[in-house]
């Protein structure tokens, strides 16, 4: 167990850790399949199997201009989990780098997971962004992670802190783009803080690579009358784990959780969140749609949990899969564990195949197999689309529906 940083992160083995983190990780190792939390997802094997870390370097390169979805001033690129273009503050956000962090803080989630100890234990890379109290910023943030192996296998570990002060509001977009063929291993995290009475929107956006293994956490804690909104869409991945975690720290605060993940091949992607109201009078809504198809597996597990104090809570969850082919798994399993008796939750969850009535139905009306399909598809994840406030993205993701991967 000693020698995970060596065999891991050998990057990471010349640079001193700046707190205990790492010593509690190498005591409690990267999980197998007897951890309940990684049950279906033995992401561990597949890095073991997959790659060599012997043979990646630490050489980042330079900014390797990749595509953008749209344009915005806020706009930030890793490379190998590498910093490589920023923008400058201004009076509305501020900008530094992720070690430079006030005490004051409050990015300290309590969450137990062996790749949530691994990022902590290790000198990422990554910035504290701040949009001031009472500002609206206009334009997105726009963070594009670039993972470059198309000479070699490539790693990468970044943590990133946003903080949205009292009643001011901004969006985030975080982008995962993989250039070349070989594997590739991610360790991400994002930590959000939404101050009182502020609003925060974000998407985590897993749009293309077929050889990544990505393991990546998402903390937001949220203040006394704020909203947040998050959306999570994957088309791909080797093997992909997104840990959303949700804390309710005060009253009125109102959380909104979208995702839609669309597999094919031998793609495998696991999502799991959580949902913790600690206090009176919030509420939250969660609605995760999955399409698979081929030999993928997709995996959902849901958690809400409402504390004995967190009375008044609107809470609910919603999991609807369409398996597109007699060879792709699912695994999916909403959870509410409630000590309050004056509330009002649900959850469920749904699998089935395109209904044949109305795919006959349209094809009655003209439309052929294919363009049938896909109208079906598109109606299916229409009330995940349709919470995209970010007008190009949509255009994005809706082209995807309409891939050949799907009319097939």
């Amino acid at each position: 167990m000693s020698e995970l940083i060596n065999k891991y992160f050998p990057t990471a083995s010349g640079a001193k850790t700046v707190n205990d983190h790492w010593e509690a990780f190498l005591n409690v190792g990267l999980p197998d399949r007897k951890s309940e939390e990684y049950k279906f997802t033995p992401i561990t094997n597949v890095i073991e199997r997959e790659m060599n870390f012997d043979s990646i370097t630490s050489d980042s390169g330079s900014d390797p201009g990749v595509e953008t979805l749209f344009s915005t001033p806020y706009h930030m690129v890793f490379l190998n989990g590498k910093l490589v273009k920023k923008f400058e503050g201004n009076d509305i956000i501020s900008v530094a780098a992720n070690s430079d962090i006030p005490a004051s803080e409050k990015f300290i989630p309590n969450w137990k997971d062996e790749f949530h100890l691994m990022n902590k234990g290790l000198e990422a890379d990554g910035v504290y962004l701040k949009i001031a109290k009472g500002n609206t910023l206009e334009q997105p943030v726009y963070i594009q992670y670039v993972v470059d192996s198309a000479d070699s296998q490539s790693a990468a570990v970044t943590r990133n802190y946003f903080h949205a002060e009292e009643n001011s509001e901004f969006q985030v977009v975080e982008e995962f783009i993989y250039l070349g063929e070989n594997a590739s291993f991610e360790n991400t995290e994002s930590h959000v803080v939404v101050g009182k009475a502020a609003r925060v929107r974000s998407y985590k956006l897993q749009l293309q690579g077929k050889n990544q293994l990505q393991v990546g956490n998402t903390f937001v804690q949220q203040e006394r009358d704020s909203y947040h909104k998050n959306i999570t869409i994957t088309m791909s991945g080797k093997m992909v784990r997104n840990n959303l975690q949700i804390f309710l720290n005060d009253e009125h605060c109102e959380s909104h959780l979208h995702g839609l993940y669309m597999l094919n091949g031998k793609n495998h992607v696991d999502n799991h969140t959580t949902v913790d109201h600690r206090f009176p009078n919030s509420y939250s809504n969660e609605m995760y749609k999955g399409i698979l198809t081929e030999y993928s597996t997709g995996v959902f597990n849901g958690k809400i949990y409402v504390r004995p104090d967190a009375q008044n809570t609107n809470a609910f969850q919603s999991n609807n899969n369409l398996l597109l082919s007699d060879t792709a798994t699912l695994h999916t399993k909403p959870q509410l564990e409630i000590w309050a008796d004056d509330v009002s939750c649900s959850h469920g969850c749904t699998s089935g195949q395109l209904d044949k009535e109305a795919l006959f139905y349209l094809r009655s009306r003209g439309l052929g197999q294919d363009e049938a399909k896909a109208l079906l598809l598109k109606a299916f994840v229409a009330d995940v689309l349709n919470e995209i406030d970010i007008e190009p993205i949509k255009e994005k993701v809706e082209s995807q529906v309409d891939s050949v991967l799907f009319t097939k």
